[in-house]
Protein backbone atom coordinates (compact mmCIF):
# COMPACT_ATOMS: atom_id res chain seq x y z
CA UNK A 1 0.00 0.00 0.00
CA UNK A 2 1.64 3.44 -1.16
CA UNK A 3 -0.74 5.76 -0.19
CA UNK A 4 -0.36 8.65 1.90
CA UNK A 5 -3.85 9.37 3.65
CA UNK A 6 -5.68 6.73 5.27
CA UNK A 7 -9.67 7.19 6.15
CA UNK A 8 -10.42 4.93 8.62
CA UNK A 9 -14.24 3.80 9.23
CA UNK A 10 -14.72 2.28 12.13
CA UNK A 11 -17.25 2.35 14.98
CA UNK A 12 -15.54 0.64 17.74
CA UNK A 13 -13.34 3.08 19.36
CA UNK A 14 -10.80 0.44 20.30
CA UNK A 15 -10.84 -0.82 16.80
CA UNK A 16 -10.49 2.34 15.50
CA UNK A 17 -7.65 3.85 18.25
CA UNK A 18 -5.64 0.37 17.53
CA UNK A 19 -5.55 0.95 13.63
CA UNK A 20 -5.04 4.39 13.75
CA UNK A 21 -1.42 3.97 16.14
CA UNK A 22 -0.87 1.14 13.83
CA UNK A 23 -1.16 3.11 10.57
CA UNK A 24 0.31 6.22 11.76
CA UNK A 25 3.26 4.37 13.28
CA UNK A 26 4.29 2.94 9.65
CA UNK A 27 3.82 6.51 8.55
CA UNK A 28 0.46 7.62 6.99
CA UNK A 29 -1.66 10.44 7.28
CA UNK A 30 -5.00 8.81 9.41
CA UNK A 31 -7.92 9.96 9.24
CA UNK A 32 -11.42 8.76 11.10
CA UNK A 33 -14.84 8.38 10.56
CA UNK A 34 -17.12 6.73 13.18
CA UNK A 35 -19.97 5.26 10.52
CA UNK A 36 -20.46 5.21 6.54
CA UNK A 37 -22.74 8.41 6.49
CA UNK A 38 -19.55 10.34 8.15
CA UNK A 39 -17.21 8.44 5.88
CA UNK A 40 -18.94 9.51 2.61
CA UNK A 41 -19.18 13.50 4.12
CA UNK A 42 -15.05 12.87 4.71
CA UNK A 43 -14.49 11.44 1.49
CA UNK A 44 -16.36 14.43 -0.40
CA UNK A 45 -14.51 17.49 1.29
CA UNK A 46 -11.15 15.50 1.95
CA UNK A 47 -10.21 12.64 -0.16
CA UNK A 48 -8.29 10.08 0.84
CA UNK A 49 -5.68 7.88 -0.99
CA UNK A 50 -6.95 4.33 0.77
CA UNK A 51 -10.11 3.86 3.12
CA UNK A 52 -10.51 0.92 5.75
CA UNK A 53 -13.96 0.05 5.99
CA UNK A 54 -15.76 -1.63 8.64
CA UNK A 55 -18.56 -3.60 7.03
CA UNK A 56 -20.69 -3.98 10.16
CA UNK A 57 -21.42 -0.55 11.28
CA UNK A 58 -24.50 1.42 12.35
CA UNK A 59 -26.68 3.49 10.60
CA UNK A 60 -24.62 3.40 6.99
CA UNK A 61 -23.06 0.47 7.05
CA UNK A 62 -19.33 -0.73 4.92
CA UNK A 63 -21.17 -2.58 1.57
CA UNK A 64 -23.54 0.73 1.52
CA UNK A 65 -20.84 2.93 2.15
CA UNK A 66 -18.67 1.55 -0.78
CA UNK A 67 -21.88 0.99 -3.11
CA UNK A 68 -22.38 4.69 -3.00
CA UNK A 69 -18.82 5.70 -3.51
CA UNK A 70 -18.75 3.63 -6.27
CA UNK A 71 -22.22 5.26 -7.52
CA UNK A 72 -21.00 8.41 -7.91
CA UNK A 73 -17.91 7.55 -9.51
CA UNK A 74 -15.56 7.32 -6.69
CA UNK A 75 -12.60 4.80 -7.45
CA UNK A 76 -10.56 5.36 -4.44
CA UNK A 77 -9.19 2.21 -3.10
CA UNK A 78 -11.35 0.41 0.17
CA UNK A 79 -9.87 -2.38 1.99
CA UNK A 80 -13.37 -4.10 3.64
CA UNK A 81 -12.79 -4.78 7.06
CA UNK A 82 -14.90 -7.84 8.87
CA UNK A 83 -15.11 -8.35 12.73
CA UNK A 84 -13.59 -11.61 12.10
CA UNK A 85 -10.43 -9.81 11.03
CA UNK A 86 -10.32 -11.06 6.95
CA UNK A 87 -9.20 -8.07 4.67
CA UNK A 88 -10.88 -7.82 1.06
CA UNK A 89 -9.30 -5.07 -1.11
CA UNK A 90 -12.29 -4.67 -3.21
CA UNK A 91 -10.28 -1.85 -4.97
CA UNK A 92 -7.49 -4.34 -6.19
CA UNK A 93 -8.29 -7.57 -5.68
CA UNK A 94 -11.82 -8.26 -5.50
CA UNK A 95 -12.80 -5.49 -7.44
CA UNK A 96 -10.07 -7.13 -10.23
CA UNK A 97 -12.19 -10.10 -9.90
CA UNK A 98 -15.41 -8.63 -10.03
CA UNK A 99 -14.64 -7.18 -13.04
CA UNK A 100 -13.16 -10.91 -14.81
CA UNK A 101 -16.22 -12.27 -14.06
CA UNK A 102 -18.57 -9.50 -15.20
CA UNK A 103 -20.56 -8.91 -11.79
CA UNK A 104 -22.06 -6.58 -10.09
CA UNK A 105 -20.61 -6.69 -7.00
CA UNK A 106 -17.68 -9.71 -4.92
CA UNK A 107 -17.44 -10.46 -1.46
CA UNK A 108 -15.57 -13.08 0.18
CA UNK A 109 -16.85 -15.80 1.89
CA UNK A 110 -16.07 -14.58 5.24
CA UNK A 111 -18.06 -11.12 4.00
CA UNK A 112 -20.72 -13.23 2.95
CA UNK A 113 -21.96 -14.97 6.10
CA UNK A 114 -22.26 -11.69 8.22
CA UNK A 115 -25.25 -10.46 5.41
CA UNK A 116 -26.20 -13.66 3.63
CA UNK A 117 -29.44 -12.62 5.70
CA UNK A 118 -29.47 -9.15 3.89
CA UNK A 119 -28.63 -9.76 0.55
CA UNK A 120 -29.67 -12.03 -2.59
CA UNK A 121 -26.92 -13.86 -3.61
CA UNK A 122 -25.83 -15.39 -7.32
CA UNK A 123 -22.91 -17.43 -8.58
CA UNK A 124 -20.30 -18.43 -6.11
CA UNK A 125 -16.82 -18.24 -7.82
CA UNK A 126 -13.15 -19.61 -7.53
CA UNK A 127 -11.07 -16.84 -8.12
CA UNK A 128 -7.06 -15.89 -7.80
CA UNK A 129 -6.93 -12.79 -5.97
CA UNK A 130 -4.00 -10.27 -7.07
CA UNK A 131 -1.34 -11.15 -4.83
CA UNK A 132 -2.56 -14.24 -3.55
CA UNK A 133 -1.28 -17.36 -4.33
CA UNK A 134 -4.76 -19.70 -3.07
CA UNK A 135 -7.62 -19.54 -4.90
CA UNK A 136 -10.19 -17.98 -2.90
CA UNK A 137 -14.31 -18.13 -2.41
CA UNK A 138 -16.18 -14.88 -4.14
CA UNK A 139 -19.86 -14.64 -3.75
CA UNK A 140 -21.57 -12.90 -6.27
CA UNK A 141 -24.32 -10.18 -4.57
CA UNK A 142 -26.85 -9.12 -6.64
CA UNK A 143 -28.98 -6.88 -4.63
CA UNK A 144 -30.32 -6.23 -1.15
CA UNK A 145 -32.92 -8.72 0.54
CA UNK A 146 -36.62 -7.77 0.68
CA UNK A 147 -36.98 -5.05 3.79
CA UNK A 148 -38.62 -7.12 6.92
CA UNK A 149 -38.76 -3.60 8.73
CA UNK A 150 -40.17 0.04 7.95
CA UNK A 151 -36.34 1.24 8.44
CA UNK A 152 -35.77 -1.91 5.83
CA UNK A 153 -37.75 -1.01 3.48
CA UNK A 154 -36.66 2.84 3.79
CA UNK A 155 -33.29 2.12 3.06
CA UNK A 156 -34.00 -0.26 0.31
CA UNK A 157 -36.61 2.37 -1.68
CA UNK A 158 -33.83 4.75 -1.15
CA UNK A 159 -31.04 2.69 -2.44
CA UNK A 160 -33.45 1.56 -5.77
CA UNK A 161 -33.96 5.35 -6.02
CA UNK A 162 -30.53 6.67 -6.12
CA UNK A 163 -29.49 3.02 -8.19
CA UNK A 164 -31.98 4.20 -10.73
CA UNK A 165 -31.50 7.79 -11.62
CA UNK A 166 -28.69 9.96 -13.18
CA UNK A 167 -27.15 12.77 -13.04
CA UNK A 168 -29.03 14.42 -15.44
CA UNK A 169 -32.14 13.14 -13.69
CA UNK A 170 -31.13 15.28 -10.77
CA UNK A 171 -31.56 18.61 -11.54
CA UNK A 172 -36.02 17.34 -12.74
CA UNK A 173 -36.62 15.20 -9.11
CA UNK A 174 -35.16 17.81 -7.09
CA UNK A 175 -37.47 20.66 -8.49
CA UNK A 176 -40.44 17.96 -8.72
CA UNK A 177 -39.93 17.33 -4.73
CA UNK A 178 -39.73 21.30 -4.43
CA UNK A 179 -43.32 21.93 -6.23
CA UNK A 180 -45.00 18.79 -4.18
CA UNK A 181 -43.53 19.87 -0.94
CA UNK A 182 -44.14 23.58 -0.75
CA UNK A 183 -47.64 23.21 -3.07
CA UNK A 184 -49.01 21.82 0.47
CA UNK A 185 -46.58 19.00 1.64
CA UNK A 186 -45.47 15.93 -0.07
CA UNK A 187 -48.22 13.53 -0.94
CA UNK A 188 -47.76 13.16 -4.71
CA UNK A 189 -50.57 15.77 -5.58
CA UNK A 190 -48.20 17.09 -8.25
CA UNK A 191 -48.23 13.88 -10.32
CA UNK A 192 -52.20 14.57 -11.42
CA UNK A 193 -52.55 16.08 -15.05
CA UNK A 194 -54.22 19.15 -13.90
CA UNK A 195 -51.15 19.82 -11.52
CA UNK A 196 -48.28 19.21 -14.31
CA UNK A 197 -50.50 21.19 -16.82
CA UNK A 198 -49.54 24.59 -14.77
CA UNK A 199 -46.92 26.57 -16.05
CA UNK A 200 -45.35 26.61 -12.86
CA UNK A 201 -44.61 22.81 -13.64
CA UNK A 202 -43.85 22.99 -17.35
CA UNK A 203 -40.84 20.52 -17.75
CA UNK A 204 -41.73 18.08 -14.54
CA UNK A 205 -43.72 15.25 -16.75
CA UNK A 206 -39.72 13.69 -17.33
CA UNK A 207 -38.80 13.33 -14.29
CA UNK A 208 -42.26 11.99 -13.36
CA UNK A 209 -41.76 9.45 -15.95
CA UNK A 210 -38.54 8.45 -14.49
CA UNK A 211 -40.32 7.80 -11.27
CA UNK A 212 -43.20 5.80 -12.78
CA UNK A 213 -40.52 3.39 -13.96
CA UNK A 214 -39.54 3.24 -10.54
CA UNK A 215 -42.22 3.11 -8.88
CA UNK A 216 -42.94 -0.41 -10.50
CA UNK A 217 -40.06 -2.06 -8.28
CA UNK A 218 -41.71 -0.26 -5.21
CA UNK A 219 -45.38 -0.84 -4.95
CA UNK A 220 -45.63 -0.37 -1.77
CA UNK A 221 -44.26 2.82 -1.46
CA UNK A 222 -46.39 6.13 -1.41
CA UNK A 223 -45.71 8.53 -4.32
CA UNK A 224 -45.14 11.11 -1.48
CA UNK A 225 -42.27 8.83 0.23
CA UNK A 226 -40.93 8.34 -3.35
CA UNK A 227 -41.12 11.67 -4.64
CA UNK A 228 -38.86 12.89 -1.38
CA UNK A 229 -36.91 10.26 -1.83
CA UNK A 230 -35.92 10.92 -5.44
CA UNK A 231 -35.61 14.64 -4.29
CA UNK A 232 -32.47 13.76 -2.22
CA UNK A 233 -31.51 10.99 -4.37
CA UNK A 234 -30.83 13.84 -6.81
CA UNK A 235 -28.74 15.77 -4.10
CA UNK A 236 -26.51 12.41 -2.93
CA UNK A 237 -26.42 11.44 -7.29
CA UNK A 238 -24.73 14.92 -7.82
CA UNK A 239 -22.11 14.93 -4.93
CA UNK A 240 -24.23 16.55 -2.75
CA UNK A 241 -24.89 14.84 0.78
CA UNK A 242 -26.80 12.04 1.89
CA UNK A 243 -30.36 12.84 3.64
CA UNK A 244 -32.01 9.87 5.39
CA UNK A 245 -35.22 9.57 5.33
CA UNK A 246 -38.01 7.78 6.81
CA UNK A 247 -41.31 6.56 5.05
CA UNK A 248 -45.33 7.47 6.29
CA UNK A 249 -46.26 10.02 3.88
CA UNK A 250 -49.61 9.76 2.71
CA UNK A 251 -51.18 10.14 -0.71
CA UNK A 252 -52.61 13.20 -1.76
CA UNK A 253 -55.88 13.41 -0.71
CA UNK A 254 -56.33 17.20 -2.06
CA UNK A 255 -55.41 19.25 -5.46
CA UNK A 256 -52.47 20.96 -5.61
CA UNK A 257 -52.03 24.29 -4.97
CA UNK A 258 -51.00 25.87 -6.69
CA UNK A 259 -50.83 29.50 -4.87
CA UNK A 260 -48.14 28.27 -2.66
CA UNK A 261 -45.04 27.75 -5.13
CA UNK A 262 -43.31 30.87 -5.00
CA UNK A 263 -43.18 33.17 -8.20
CA UNK A 264 -39.67 34.30 -10.00
CA UNK A 265 -40.07 37.75 -8.45
CA UNK A 266 -41.14 37.43 -5.38
CA UNK A 267 -39.34 39.58 -3.02
CA UNK A 268 -37.64 37.78 0.23
CA UNK A 269 -40.86 38.99 2.32
CA UNK A 270 -43.21 37.49 0.97
CA UNK A 271 -41.19 34.30 0.35
CA UNK A 272 -40.43 34.11 4.51
CA UNK A 273 -43.87 34.02 5.55
CA UNK A 274 -44.24 31.11 2.83
CA UNK A 275 -42.37 29.16 4.75
CA UNK A 276 -42.98 30.66 8.13
CA UNK A 277 -46.37 28.81 7.08
CA UNK A 278 -44.47 25.40 6.37
CA UNK A 279 -42.66 25.80 9.47
CA UNK A 280 -39.50 27.01 8.47
CA UNK A 281 -37.01 30.17 9.06
CA UNK A 282 -35.03 32.53 7.50
CA UNK A 283 -32.28 30.00 7.58
CA UNK A 284 -34.48 27.08 5.56
CA UNK A 285 -35.40 29.51 3.26
CA UNK A 286 -31.38 30.19 1.87
CA UNK A 287 -30.34 26.73 2.60
CA UNK A 288 -33.41 25.14 0.15
CA UNK A 289 -32.67 28.25 -1.97
CA UNK A 290 -29.21 26.35 -2.47
CA UNK A 291 -30.94 23.61 -5.05
CA UNK A 292 -30.74 25.81 -7.62
CA UNK A 293 -27.11 24.69 -7.76
CA UNK A 294 -28.91 22.44 -9.95
CA UNK A 295 -30.58 22.68 -13.01
CA UNK A 296 -31.52 25.67 -15.12
CA UNK A 297 -34.20 28.59 -15.93
CA UNK A 298 -34.81 29.11 -19.28
CA UNK A 299 -32.59 27.41 -20.68
CA UNK A 300 -29.65 29.31 -18.43
CA UNK A 301 -27.90 27.50 -16.25
CA UNK A 302 -27.98 28.45 -12.51
CA UNK A 303 -24.48 27.84 -11.97
CA UNK A 304 -21.37 27.01 -13.98
CA UNK A 305 -22.05 23.22 -13.38
CA UNK A 306 -25.61 22.47 -13.33
CA UNK A 307 -24.94 18.90 -12.29
CA UNK A 308 -23.24 18.96 -9.59
CA UNK A 309 -24.27 20.07 -5.66
CA UNK A 310 -22.17 22.88 -4.47
CA UNK A 311 -22.63 26.01 -2.47
CA UNK A 312 -21.74 27.93 -5.65
CA UNK A 313 -25.40 29.18 -6.07
CA UNK A 314 -24.27 31.43 -2.72
CA UNK A 315 -21.19 33.01 -4.77
CA UNK A 316 -23.32 33.37 -7.46
CA UNK A 317 -25.95 35.43 -5.44
CA UNK A 318 -23.46 37.67 -3.98
CA UNK A 319 -22.26 38.54 -7.14
CA UNK A 320 -25.80 39.19 -8.42
CA UNK A 321 -25.39 36.94 -11.21
CA UNK A 322 -28.09 37.52 -14.12
CA UNK A 323 -28.43 33.96 -14.69
CA UNK A 324 -30.61 34.09 -11.19
CA UNK A 325 -33.94 34.64 -10.46
CA UNK A 326 -35.46 37.78 -8.60
CA UNK A 327 -36.19 35.94 -6.20
CA UNK A 328 -32.61 34.35 -5.22
CA UNK A 329 -31.32 38.05 -5.69
CA UNK A 330 -33.76 39.33 -3.23
CA UNK A 331 -32.41 37.12 -0.36
CA UNK A 332 -29.71 39.98 -0.20
CA UNK A 333 -32.34 42.23 0.84
CA UNK A 334 -32.94 40.73 4.45
CA UNK A 335 -30.17 41.04 6.95
CA UNK A 336 -30.95 37.72 8.18
CA UNK A 337 -31.07 36.03 5.08
CA UNK A 338 -27.88 37.84 3.50
CA UNK A 339 -25.77 36.75 6.63
CA UNK A 340 -26.51 32.54 5.99
CA UNK A 341 -25.93 33.24 1.83
CA UNK A 342 -22.52 34.86 3.16
CA UNK A 343 -21.91 31.96 5.25
CA UNK A 344 -22.80 29.15 2.84
CA UNK A 345 -20.58 31.11 0.30
CA UNK A 346 -17.65 30.35 2.54
CA UNK A 347 -18.52 27.43 4.31
CA UNK A 348 -20.01 24.46 1.95
CA UNK A 349 -20.62 22.42 4.65
CA UNK A 350 -22.23 24.49 6.82
CA UNK A 351 -24.19 24.74 3.56
CA UNK A 352 -24.72 20.99 3.13
CA UNK A 353 -25.45 20.37 7.06
CA UNK A 354 -28.40 22.93 6.78
CA UNK A 355 -29.91 21.61 3.49
CA UNK A 356 -29.89 18.06 5.17
CA UNK A 357 -32.16 19.68 7.95
CA UNK A 358 -34.30 22.04 5.99
CA UNK A 359 -35.02 19.02 3.25
CA UNK A 360 -35.85 16.52 6.08
CA UNK A 361 -38.36 19.43 7.71
CA UNK A 362 -39.53 20.04 4.33
CA UNK A 363 -40.12 16.91 3.62
CA UNK A 364 -41.84 15.81 6.95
Amino acid sequence: MNADKVLVVEDDPDVRAALTRALSFEGYDVAIAEDGGRALEAVRNDPPDVIVLDVMMPFVDGLEACRRLRARGDETPILMLTALGDVVNTASRVESATKEFAANLLVSEAVHGLVSGKVKSGRVLEATLKGKADTHKLFEVLDFAAPRTDADRGAHAARVVLQGITRMDAPGLLRLAFHDAISGGVDGSIRHPEALELPQNRGLEAPLMRLTQLKERLVDISWGDLIALAGAAAVERCGGPHIPLSLGRPEATVAFDPERVPGREEAVGPLLERFAQMGLGARDLVALSGAHTLGKVDESPFTSDPFSFSNSYFKRVLDREDSLLQSDRTLLENPETRACVEEYAHSERAFFVDFVAAYRRMCD
